[in-house]
């Protein structure tokens, strides 16, 4: 089973006013598993999904037999003593980005081709020996697409990975 987080993929964003959180993410694949009767399996995370993968099984690791991630990475942690302050820079990036209404939670191509190249440049660049098909990234890039004055394309950012949270 493939699941689409909110906001992700085809699944519904939330509205404009509501924020991402991982506490969601993590409420939402223990309740797959209670709506399923699952009491353990193999769980795969891809990107973001890793992280939420690599969440959910520190969280929750009887549901867990095998864990699995593809292009992850594991959230990124600080010191306990700076919590507050990063809680607030992020509130506040939050706060600034919705007062200014900005497309900058989003990026512009000319079109499908560009928006492509664009997102198997980005895995070429990671640490180590990563590649993504041409077709692998074409399907990841169609699910975030949106279309600006006809010809131009507009993808959307993950407003999570653009602020601490």
């Amino acid at each position: 089973m493939a699941i689409d987080h909110v906001g992700h993929g085809l699944s519904s964003h939330i509205p404009h006013e509501s924020m991402y959180v991982f506490s969601q993410y993590l409420f939402h694949v223990r309740s797959i598993y209670e709506e399923l009767g699952w009491s353990s399996s193999n769980l795969m995370g891809h990107s973001m999904g890793g992280i939420i993968s690599t969440l959910f099984t520190a969280t929750f690791p009887e549901y867990v037999s095998k864990l699995v991630l593809i292009e992850g990475f594991s959230p990124m942690t600080s010191k306990a003593s700076d919590t507050v302050r990063l809680l607030r820079k992020s509130l506040e990036e939050e706060y600034n980005s919705r007062k200014s209404n900005s497309y900058a939670n989003h990026r512009e191509y000319a079109d499908l081709d560009e928006a492509v190249q664009s997102r198997m440049d980005v895995v070429n660049h990671y640490p180590g020996k990563q590649w993504i098909s041409r077709s692998a990234a074409e399907s990841i890039v169609r699910r975030q697409v949106g279309y600006l004055n006809e010809n131009r394309l507009l993808t959307r950012v993950v407003y999570i990975f653009l602020c601490i949270s």
